[in-house]
């Protein structure tokens, strides 16, 4: 449910704690990088790739909530180095209860033989933890709850009944980063109940490149009306996204945009190009002369995938 397809769980390696990137906030020597990386215990603290994405969740979780109305939500933390990363941005502006929601099943198999390869000393320190009793949340909690104390997690699969208004106390969500559908109709289901994203909040999508449904629904049907991408890892999966108008995400409009960009090669050369604009503004103001060979070749790699994904939908 975390993350996407076996390669992740198979070839990202861990990173030392020099390699993580994060805001330091000066006024909070609780949050540094050893902490954000490691247990209380002093174990690694892994997170499958998620240290490319850390400082933009770390600015996104302190700007999502400088307005004390507002509240955080995560689809799919796994063990919770992602909820970490904003949870430090959110500190900044102050601890408070009811205002980050994180959604997970904490169980499944592919997810039990990830933990167990990455936290090999939990066989000893935690051998209620097998195959047949796979739920994790107490790694989660024991990982999260020393950097965020008051946030709220729910237990079991998304749906309209566990994510909606209510559940959330009738209050915007700024910011929802979103690691657990990895097909259009998982999204749809998933977001069913949350109602419509407002303008100016942040989108980030953690497995965007990986689901191909997503990069056609986001690009033919949502991207000129109603998102801004504002930042991508550069040969990982994650997106991060401005909402420009007000949009609900699982409005049945969308997925049927999506079925007829698929049925359909009529303007597709307008997708690809606006897709293609976007790569290009987001590698920012590097020209060819000083581009390095390592960056030029991540870029094409990843604008052949993207056009060949809109071009051959």
């Amino acid at each position: 449910m975390c993350f996407g397809g076996h390669a992740h769980y198979t070839q990202h390696s861990d990173h030392t704690a020099h390699e993580i990137p994060i805001v330091l906030w000066e006024d909070d020597p609780q949050m540094n990088i050893y902490n954000l990386t490691h247990y209380p215990n002093g174990r690694q603290h892994s997170g499958l790739g998620t240290n490319m994405a850390c400082i933009p969740l770390t600015l996104a979780g302190f700007a999502a909530t400088q307005d004390p109305k507002n509240v955080v939500v995560e689809l799919g933390p796994f063990l919770g180095l992602s909820t970490k990363c904003i949870a430090v941005g959110m500190r900044k502006n102050g601890v408070k209860d009811k205002t980050l929601f994180v959604y997970d099943t904490f169980s499944g198999l592919m997810n039990f033989k990830a933990i167990q390869r990455m936290h090999p000393w939990l066989k000893n320190e935690h051998p209620e933890f097998t195959q047949q009793n796979d739920n994790f949340h107490f790694l989660w909690e024991y990982g999260v709850k020393p950097t965020y104390p008051a946030v709220v997690s729910h237990q079991g699969f998304i749906s309209k009944e566990s994510l909606n208004p209510e559940a959330l106390g009738h209050r915007p969500v700024a910011l929802i980063s979103i690691d657990s559908a990895k097909n259009n109709q998982h999204l749809q289901q998933q977001l069913a109940g949350l109602g419509p994203l407002t303008k100016g909040s942040i989108l980030m999508m953690m497995d965007f490149e990986f689901v191909r449904e997503h990069i056609i629904l986001f690009y033919a049907c949502l991207r000129e009306k109603h998102l801004l991408p504002v930042y991508l890892s550069w040969g990982m999966e994650h997106w991060m996204w401005i909402v420009t108008e007000d949009v609900d995400l699982a409005d049945p409009k969308y997925y049927q945009c999506y079925s007829g960009y698929k049925a359909s090669k009529d303007g597709r050369s307008h997708v690809v190009d606006l897709a293609m604009r976007d790569l290009l503004m987001l590698s920012g103001l590097t020209d060819d002369a000083t581009m390095s060979d390592t960056f030029a070749s991540v870029r094409n790699e990843l604008s052949e995938k993207i056009s060949s994904v809109l071009q051959n939908a």
